[in-house]
């Protein structure tokens, strides 16, 4: 915060400097001359104090300790938050239509596999539904699997 204030100084000293010489400076030829000389002192005024400011900064990234970073365990968290990005998307997948079908579910469970790649995979849906649905189930079975691509089990409760 000093540097801004002495570049600061340095710019309000400069420009009274420059002040003075304009109304010093005589009239007629020599007086383009000098305002393009004053002009150019408050460029360099300016933009001097500026790149030695930005020349003293020290960045010191010795201090960032890298080994306090485990990368195995930045991958398995973005890996979980992975799966739990899926498993919302695929219930609410079912959830949206089972509304089509004028269906409510008890509960809906998503089974997911990892593989060694990382790559995440659905495995198996299963969704719980009351027993008031039970002559629909195979319908809506169909339209579960349909949309979803995947396999679907229903599983009927009181």
């Amino acid at each position: 915060m000093d540097n801004v204030a002495q570049w600061a100084t340095v710019i309000c000293i400069a420009a009274v400097v420059c002040m003075l010489f304009e109304l010093l400076s005589p009239n007629g030829n020599m007086e383009k001359i000098m305002r393009f000389v004053l002009g150019l002192f408050m460029l360099c005024a300016i933009v001097i104090p500026l790149t030695q400011m930005v020349f003293n900064i020290n960045i010191d990234l010795s201090q960032i300790d890298s080994n306090s970073i485990n990368q195995s365990e930045v991958i398995d968290k973005v890996n979980s938050q992975s799966v739990d990005i899926g498993k919302e998307t695929v219930i609410s997948l079912v959830k949206q239509c089972l509304a089509e079908q004028n269906a409510e579910a008890k509960k809906i469970e998503v089974s997911m596999d990892k593989k060694e790649d990382n790559s995440i995979s659905i495995v198996l849906v299963t969704v719980y539904l009351d027993d008031i649905y039970k002559e629909d189930i195979v319908n809506i079975k169909t339209k579960l699997q349909d949309k979803l691509g995947i396999d679907v089990k229903i599983v009927t409760q009181r």
